[in-house]
């Protein structure tokens, strides 16, 4: 029988793999920036994903990334939920606009920013999603 947690779990850490991978690949020419935006867009949409799924295991319904920020904020299941609301704003940009110069700022945004929260939900997740 499959689980809809380990199966998000499992989904995830592909993705943030990825995201590391693209990230340590050097020069950051274009090919490798618009990875780098795709695989962050990737994980937005899987750690989502995953969120709803561990809040509703919680008894938590949420129905956007935005209100489940707040309340995976509250759970401990991220340490901020400001970043994660700002990773939605960058998000949404991304996936409605392309300038190189932005994807640039946005790939550097991704590593300092973001893909430390990826990796503390990641974290919990793993600890969350393993317990009955």
């Amino acid at each position: 029988m499959n689980n809809p947690l380990q199966d998000s779990l499992v989904d995830f850490k592909k993705a943030n793999t990825a995201l590391h991978h693209a990230l340590s690949t050097s020069p950051r020419n274009g090919i490798i920036v618009s990875a780098i935006v795709k695989n962050f867009e990737f994980n937005f949409e899987l750690s989502w994903k995953a969120m709803e799924g561990l809040l509703s295991h919680h008894g938590i319904p949420t129905a956007t990334p935005r209100q489940a920020a707040p309340e995976a904020y509250r759970k401990g299941f991220i340490d901020s939920d400001a970043v994660r609301l700002a990773m939605i704003e960058d998000r949404n940009l991304t996936v409605h606009t392309y300038d190189e110069s932005f994807a640039l700022e946005m790939a550097q945004r991704f590593e300092s920013d973001y893909l430390p929260l990826f990796n503390l939900f990641l974290q919990c997740f793993v600890r969350e999603a393993s317990l009955p």
